[in-house]
């Protein structure tokens, strides 16, 4: 049960660090790049990240991440018969 709460802790607090340093970097880069380009940096990296964190997750065997894809299998070969 500690180790729970630690963890809790922990990612509330990386949570705000990120918020904040995100707010940081977005106010200096402004002056240097548009906000369009910025958003689009952004969403570039978490796609990025988010890609590999499931990658990893599929190639442990994670029941959730390959019920996912099959899904996804599914729907597509649905909405786009070949």
């Amino acid at each position: 049960m500690a180790k729970n709460i630690w963890v809790q802790s922990l990612l509330a607090v990386l949570t705000s660090l990120l918020f904040a340093g995100s707010f940081v970097a977005g106010k200096y880069t402004t002056s240097e790049m548009s906000p369009l380009m910025i958003t689009l940096l952004r969403y570039a990296i978490a796609s990025l990240f988010l890609h590999c964190l499931v990658w990893v997750q599929a190639k442990k065997g994670s029941y959730f991440v390959s019920r996912s894809i099959w899904l996804l299998k599914k729907n597509v070969s649905i909405a786009y018969p070949v």
